[in-house]
């Protein structure tokens, strides 16, 4: 099972599409969100944003300040 991902960055999309997990870094240590996640807010912190695509790819990419 998968869920939908928009990272955005400024000034366009950086990746929209499937992913099976995310882990962003917020003020409270690193967050996991898995497929059947609940709605959630928090907010990010500059850091390390990783997912697993559905393919199975990971990736990784580096975050400012922002909201989930």
């Amino acid at each position: 099972m998968s869920f939908q991902l928009h990272v955005l960055a400024a000034d366009s999309p950086f990746y929209e599409g499937t992913c099976t997990s995310l882990i962003v870094p917020t003020l409270d240590g690193q967050y996991g969100v898995q497929t059947g996640h609940c709605n959630t807010i928090c907010a990010i912190v500059p850091g390390i944003l990783s997912y697993r695509t559905a393919e199975g790819g990971e990736l990784h990419a580096a975050v400012a300040t922002g909201i989930m």
